[in-house]
C-alpha cells in the first residue's frame, strides 16, 4: 500500500473500500436494480428452481461476507476485525432501516440475517487467510 517514498497510496484503499461501499448502498437504496432482477427471474421461471427469496438471501451473505474480507484487509482500517464486523453489520442495519424509510423498499429481517451470516462467514475467511499467512 505504500509507495517507494514511503506515502500510502490511496488507490487500493478507494478500489477496496469505497468502490464496494458505494454499490452496496446504491443498490440497497435503489428500488429499479432490485425490481428488474426480480421481473427477469420470475419471467425465466427460475422461481420453481430456487425461490427468488433464497437469491436474494444468497446474494445478501456474498455481499456482506465479500465487504468484510475487504475491509478486513484493508491496511488502512484494520484495528479489531470484530469492530470491522460490528461496523458492517450496523451499516446493514441502517441501511435496512433507509429501505424501510425510503417507502420504495421494505425493511426485511431475513436479509439483516442473511448479512450477518455473511459477516461471519467473512470474519471466519479473514481469519483463515491470516493464518496461512502466518504459517
Amino acid at each position: 500500500m505504500k509507495s517507494a517514498h514511503g506515502v500510502i497510496n490511496p488507490v487500493p484503499f478507494i478500489l477496496l473500500t469505497v468502490a464496494p461501499l458505494a454499490a452496496l448502498g446504491y443498490l440497497s437504496i435503489a428500488p429499479s436494480p432490485v425490481h428488474s432482477f426480480n421481473v427477469l427471474y420470475k419471467s425465466a421461471n427460475l422461481d420453481t428452481v430456487l425461490p427468488l427469496e433464497c437469491i436474494w438471501a444468497l446474494f445478501h451473505m456474498g455481499t456482506y461476507a465479500g465487504l468484510t474480507v475487504l475491509l478486513s484487509m484493508n491496511t488502512w482500517i484494520r484495528r479489531n476485525v470484530r469492530h470491522i464486523g460490528l461496523s458492517v453489520y450496523f451499516l446493514g442495519l441502517g441501511l435496512e432501516i433507509i429501505q424501510e424509510l425510503s417507502g420504495e423498499r421494505s425493511f426485511e429481517a431475513i436479509d439483516l440475517l442473511a448479512n450477518t451470516a455473511g459477516i461471519v462467514l467473512g470474519l471466519m475467511v479473514y481469519k483463515l487467510y491470516r493464518g496461512r499467512l502466518a504459517a
